[in-house]
């Protein structure tokens, strides 16, 4: 009997961002702010730890040295920094202190926005006793990153976001020179499926129909609790739609994919996925950024080539967290439109990218800078030792064995 009449559907054919795994890992961020940082493992460390807010300093500081021009387009005397998307907020918090310890003048002369677009990580940052000492430089604020507006008077020199972009939603485009589509998701579950409840008591077992009613009812509190253990049961079934019949798309978007498509490197079938927000994210920061400004973010993608030759690396996750992988050519290609200069490290694909946008005249020097300071960050190791230890088993699982993973590391890397 083949799986299709073992199955049960919970979800017709969506766009991925619609998708029940989607749906459920916006619900975990909206409402465990950031703890999902630690309940669902996310290894935020590489790009979120002393190290690399040293060296986004250094960049900072590099940037404001190549500045051509005195003159400022803000009437207080400020230099204005952003982080979007700031999670934890520990990025910014390091990057002051490496400011206030390393460049105490520009230290006085800069206000950090950490900004988020989430109510409930602002209102628990706001609270955290590690940014007390950098209260006057300082501003806290509930910004959507998508289509950040920036306040005329404080309108940034120096942008920063880690893991930002991969969030954006986003739709899976299966493409060639002769044939684009969008790559909808199904998802279903096996007809014998079941668990055990334990979000009441006594704790009760429930089948595959009752794990479709949770999934697709209101009750946000047990979808919640058994999330963790109702997705390894979910399978999903890719279905492939011409990009001109989908109703997923609008008009726009499709012209879109397809001056992307036409101006990009495709010879043969390739998988990437495309994020509208990403495209309002880009044009809204080019047309904020002051002169001789720059941006740069951290994400996972591919660096290089526009997609790949299969589809199963367009979406990753940790636990109930979901992210997409960039693809970054189509960031150079509206950063290019935008008036924007990109350089990017070429990191294996399974980890972080850095990726730079810059607004400004000085690019050979700011290029020598970059390729100097970030594509040998090594942080990289990080996430796979940390990866490696997370895979352990009960038996395993030993202090010994843990100190070993860690000797792996040099020492920048444990700072």
């Amino acid at each position: 009997m083949s799986d299709k009449t073992n199955s049960i559907e919970i979800q017709s054919s969506v766009s991925r961002f619609k998708s029940i795994r989607i749906i459920l890992a916006d619900l975990y961020w909206k409402n465990y702010g950031l703890s999902n940082f630690f309940t669902e493992r996310i290894p935020f460390s590489a790009r979120n730890g002393k190290a690399f807010a040293e060296k986004l300093a250094g960049l900072y500081i590099k940037t404001l040295e190549l500045k051509t021009a005195e003159k400022k387009s803000n009437s207080d005397n400020f230099i204005h920094v952003y982080e979007l998307g700031a999670g934890h907020g520990l990025l910014s918090k390091f990057f002051l202190d490496t400011l206030h310890s390393k460049y105490p003048e520009i230290y006085k002369q800069t206000i950090v926005h950490i900004t988020d677009n989430s109510k409930l990580i602002i209102k628990k940052l706001r609270k955290l006793s590690i940014f007390k000492k950098h209260s006057n430089n300082i501003s806290f604020q509930i910004i959507d990153a998508a289509e950040p507006e920036f306040n005329s008077h404080e309108l940034p020199f120096f942008i920063y976001s880690s893991q930002l972009i991969d969030a954006l939603p986003a739709y899976h485009i299966e493409a060639d020179k002769k044939e684009v589509s969008e790559l909808l998701i199904k998802t279903t579950i096996n007809e014998d499926a079941s668990l055990l409840d334990t979000s009441v008591y006594p704790p009760v077992p429930i089948d595959a129909k009752t794990i479709k009613k949770i999934l697709l009812g209101k009750n946000k509190k047990k979808k919640l609790l058994l999330a963790p253990r109702i997705l390894p049961l979910l399978k999903e079934e890719i279905v492939k739609q011409d990009i001109e019949t989908t109703s997923y798309l609008s008009p726009e978007n499709k012209a879109s994919i397809k001056e992307f498509i036409s101006s990009s490197d495709i010879t043969e079938k390739t998988y990437f996925n495309y994020s509208p927000e990403i495209e309002s994210h880009i044009s809204t920061v080019s047309s904020s950024l002051l002169p001789e400004g720059l941006y740069v973010t951290s994400d996972f993608g591919f660096s290089q080539k526009t997609g790949h030759n299969t589809s199963d690396f367009l979406l990753a996750g940790y636990c109930s967290t979901s992210f997409y992988s960039v693809c970054f050519p189509l960031i150079f290609y509206l950063s290019n439109k935008s008036g924007l200069i990109s350089l990017i490290t070429n990191q294996d694909l399974d980890q972080t990218q850095d990726l730079i946008l810059y607004k400004g005249s000085k690019v050979t020097q700011l290029s020598e800078y970059f390729k100097n300071n970030f594509d040998t960050v090594g942080y990289e190791k990080i996430s796979s030792v940390l990866d490696r230890i997370s895979s352990f088993n009960q038996e395993m699982c030993t202090l010994d064995n843990i100190k070993k993973e860690l000797d792996r590391l040099c020492e920048s890397d444990k700072k």
